[in-house]
């Protein structure tokens, strides 16, 4: 019986490379090209291409006068603006590193985040203004046109395209540890621009319009904002990123490509259903969660479009398998494979893997391992790069349990730890109920996830109430938890029960408490 090391297929969609230019050289050619065109469109601004270009070498000259230099790091702490494409470019040609800062997080979180790769300065939109940061140096962009770097010459600064060797940094992303503090993973310019440079599928051009809805602190938001630099593309950010703010886009803008989760596409279906909408659509990806036969036949009959899935992780520059267009035929003869994350790209490796490091034969459940040219640089801690946990030579463990059948298509059936997914973000249970249990009616807690068909999982809480509390109030506890924590941390669900199960070790049996918690009343928020 052959393993599924043997039976995976290395080559993706599309083997060949896009390009051998760096962002910032094809971001100099486009200028040179294109220069009016338009290279991003966001809520209160539009830069051009020749815009673009010159701005970021203002920015660069700023920066370079603020004290940033090739290794030093900068934070970008904003919603998603033509900006972030200014900052980003000018970092890349000081060869410096562009930190991604989640504003989603309370200031301690952000805070805890941060310290892991300290910076020279942050960067923070008008949106940010109010945040308390323990930083020397904090520049808030106002809500105008007029920016710091405008007017600076760059003439005296020395300015590159192109990085100096693989091991100098280009973006710092975070994950959740198994703390549930964010772990810094860092990505070398060479593998960011190769994780680019591999074509998805998605058949851009020059003419193609990209609605960049996910946030570009994380991997999907700035992995799509290279590719419209890349390609020469347009990129759109919007202030309203509703479903209603969203159908306004893919209509006014006439998109062509978006990237989506499930849940969002489900929503834009019965908004567009029976309203005859004049969309430009070409191409949706989508990831976090597998698309229902019943759903892609709505979405292929009111969109009109191709569809493909992606599998992504920080630590590989993004992402590490695809689900081809091919592949979504929801009535054709491989309709099973809607539920895989396909195969994987080109020059990656999946396999699954038992406890004990051997590989699983087909079909067999284990944790599934990947190997890839975009692999990280490793973890970062205080500044310092440490040894990437869970990793053996060019080999990474994803930490998500998984099969792969004989034509090589890999599913992923949940994690191997306790981590929920909801909504495509992270959520370690050991963070939330360290916040649950510092209430003063919680004696003790387990937190975990449920399935949810929108979501993937919700975050539920199981609750056993202090010894001086006559009575726990569900949505205090709620509340109480989200001025604590990001919203998608909090639980939406707190069930209330007598003791906590726990195996003869002492471990939470997470599982029972699934199990009992459909069908338990508790409050739902």
């Amino acid at each position: 019986m052959q393993t599924s090391a043997q039976l995976i297929r290395r080559a993706g969609a599309d083997g060949s490379l896009a390009t051998d230019r760096t962002i910032s050289e094809s971001v100099r050619k486009w200028a040179s090209e294109r220069g009016d065109g338009l290279a991003f469109v966001g809520p209160d601004s539009t830069l051009t291409w020749r815009q673009l270009d010159l701005a970021a070498d203002e920015c660069a000259a700023w920066l370079a006068a603020a004290g940033v230099g090739i290794g030093d790091n900068v934070v970008w702490l904003g919603r998603n603006s033509p900006d972030f494409a200014i900052v980003y470019l000018a970092t890349r040609r000081l060869r410096a590193a562009l930190v991604g800062g989640n504003w989603r997080l309370t200031d301690g979180e952000l805070a805890a985040t941060l310290a892991r790769v300290p910076s020279v300065i942050v960067v923070a939109d008008h949106h940010e203004g109010g945040r308390q940061l323990d930083h020397d140096q904090v520049v808030v962009l106002d809500a105008g046109r007029s920016r710091p770097w405008d007017g600076h010459r760059a003439d005296d600064v020395e300015l590159h395209d192109r990085p100096g060797d693989d091991d100098e940094v280009a973006l710092f992303w975070f994950t959740s540890g198994s703390t549930g503090v964010p772990k810094a993973v860092g990505l070398s310019a060479d593998r960011i621009e190769l994780a680019v440079a591999l074509r998805s599928g998605y058949r851009l051009s020059t003419a193609s319009r990209l609605l960049i809805v996910p946030p570009v602190f994380h991997a999907a938001g700035s992995i799509w904002t290279h590719y419209v630099m890349s390609r020469g593309a347009t990129g759109y950010f919007i202030a309203d990123a509703t479903p209603s703010g969203i159908v306004s886009s893919l209509v006014d803008d006439r998109i062509t490509h978006f990237l989506a989760v499930p849940t969002l596409l489900q929503v834009l279906v019965e908004a567009l259903r029976g309203k005859p909408a004049q969309l430009s659509l070409q191409h949706i990806g989508y990831g976090s969660a597998p698309i229902s036969p019943a759903l892609l036949r709505d979405a292929i009959d009111v969109l009109g479009c191709r569809f493909s899935g992606v599998y992504g992780l920080s630590e590989l520059g993004g992402v590490a398998s695809y689900l081809a267009p091919d592949d979504h035929d929801p009535d054709g003869p491989h309709a099973d494979r809607l539920r895989s994350v396909g195969t994987p790209i080109a020059g990656a490796t999946m396999a699954t893997r038992r406890p004990d490091g051997s590989d699983c034969d087909t079909d067999e459940p284990g944790e599934l391992w990947v190997s890839a040219p975009t692999m990280m640089l490793g973890y970062w801690d205080d500044g310092q790069r440490i040894g990437p946990a869970r990793r053996t030579d060019d080999w990474l463990a994803t930490g998500d349990r998984a099969r792969i059948d004989a034509d090589g298509y890999v599913y992923i059936e949940g994690r191997m730890d306790d981590m929920i997914i909801t909504g495509g973000e992270n959520v370690q249970p050991a963070e939330v109920e360290a916040v649950l249990e510092s209430h003063p009616g919680v004696e003790e807690c387990a937190v975990y996830g449920v399935p949810d068909e929108h979501w993937g999982q919700r975050v539920v809480a199981a609750v056993v109430v202090g010894l001086g509390a006559a009575h726990l109030d569900d949505t205090e506890v709620i509340a109480y938890c989200r001025d604590r924590l990001a919203h998608y941390k909090c639980p939406t669900r707190i069930v209330v029960v007598a003791e906590i199960p726990r195996t003869a070790t002492g471990k939470i049996q997470r599982g029972r408490l699934q199990k009992a918690s459909s069908g338990t009343p508790g409050h739902t928020s």
